[in-house]
């Protein structure tokens, strides 16, 4: 499994995409965010937490080191709203370069397809996008691993002591999600000493989450276990 730092994750794009920029055709000297270089690269984010903030900052040291600056948004978990921005950044602030983490996986590929069509460099982290033909970049973990490291974890507690897990499981548009989801079950099947009693889905909204696990632990009391796909769901 590939275990990178979400800080060295995104340098390793943030890197890539300073790059391109600098073979993109768009001449924009505008300057917004950090660095005081000609060159822009437009950031859109599906969220800002605390994974997300280290991120961001990963990408605009990395910007700023080679006089770059940037442009950022979020999209609060919207993805007409991400559609938008992005398409703001490339119509109207004619950024170089677009460092994208979808908030939808299927529904960004039009927003790659905008860029490709106005030769702007299109990289996406994070999140995998579903249609990649129009991608410049992308890097993303291994989630059916992630699934399968976290099942591991479980077997090896079952040994003292038999575990009846409630699973949560992330947004279906989100091949992170699928792919823990997938590899958390593949490695637990057939597996005698845990018994996955109740999936709930969250559609990696915090309140489902919280509501779902509540409900599942006063209908079934013998549960001993959680399996959260992601620590974005922690606090709630």
């Amino acid at each position: 499994m590939r275990t990178f730092s979400a800080a060295r994750y995104v340098a390793m794009v943030a890197a890539a995409s300073l790059v391109l920029a600098g073979c993109s055709s768009n001449t924009s000297t505008k300057s917004s965010g950090s660095g005081s270089g000609g060159k822009r690269i437009g950031v859109s984010f599906d969220l800002l937490n605390a994974i997300r903030q280290a991120e961001k900052t990963s990408i605009e040291n990395a910007a700023q080191a080679a006089g770059y600056s940037v442009v950022f948004d979020v999209a609060d978990q919207d993805a007409q709203k991400q559609a938008s921005q992005i398409q703001d950044l490339i119509q109207t602030q004619k950024v170089d370069a677009v460092i994208v983490i979808a908030q939808d996986g299927q529904q960004i590929t039009a927003s790659a397809s905008l860029a490709k069509a106005h030769n702007v460099p299109f990289l996406a982290i994070d999140r995998a996008v579903a249609d990649q033909q129009d991608l410049t970049f992308q890097i993303t973990g291994d989630p059916v691993s992630d699934g399968k490291a976290v099942a591991a974890e479980f077997i090896a507690a079952a040994k003292t002591k038999p575990l009846r897990v409630l699973e949560l499981v992330g947004g279906l548009t989100d091949q992170n999600a699928i792919g823990r989801r997938d590899g958390f079950n593949a490695a637990l099947a057939g597996q005698p000493g845990v018994t996955i009693v109740s999936q709930v889905p969250t559609d990696w909204n915090p309140t489902e989450a919280l509501d779902g696990t509540s409900n599942a632990l006063q209908k079934d009391p013998s549960i001993n276990a959680i399996y959260i796909p992601s620590d974005f769901l922690l606090p709630s």
